[in-house]
């Protein structure tokens, strides 16, 4: 899991080259002016989802992690938290949501890191690496954010 913010120059982290495509598309476009939906960046490979959601409470929210993408999450309005599993083992999945590479896992399985996200930040999840999102970190309250995704073919260079 990385966390830093969209400010700091990505070129220094030596992050995979989908992954410096993911962070060149999120610092080029202007999200506030963005109608929720998906925006393909590469076809399947590589695609943002733009979301407009209220986060919840702690109980409301799950545990989920992905076999086949990558998680480059950027808030863009309000704040959340959300957190990542630590592990020695792999938990129990408890709920597949509609094929579509997002599994929900069993929360009393492991420790958790909590990071407090504010507009301008991302939060990249590899994937296998579980975790938490939509956290209200005080009140439940409305956010934008971007989801890119990318394939773990991309993820090779």
């Amino acid at each position: 899991m990385i966390y830093q913010s969209i400010a700091i120059d990505y070129k220094q982290f030596h992050y995979p080259k989908a992954v410096e495509r993911a962070l060149e598309f999120l610092k080029s476009h202007d999200f506030t002016t963005f109608i929720r939906g998906r925006y393909p960046i590469e076809g399947d490979l590589m695609y943002a989802n733009v979301d407009i959601v209220n986060t919840r409470v702690y109980e409301e929210t799950k545990i989920e992690g992905h076999k086949d993408y990558m998680d480059v999450q950027f808030l863009v309005m309000g704040e959340e938290q959300m957190e990542v599993l630590i592990r020695q083992m792999a938990p129990d999945v408890v709920e597949a949501y509609d094929d579509k590479d997002c599994y929900f896992y069993d929360p009393t399985q492991g420790g958790t890191v909590t990071i407090d996200v504010r507009p301008g930040d991302y939060c990249i999840f590899y994937p296998g690496e579980l975790h938490r999102t939509l956290i209200a970190p005080h009140e439940v309250q409305q956010i934008r954010k971007v989801v890119v995704k990318i394939h773990k073919s991309l993820l090779r260079d």
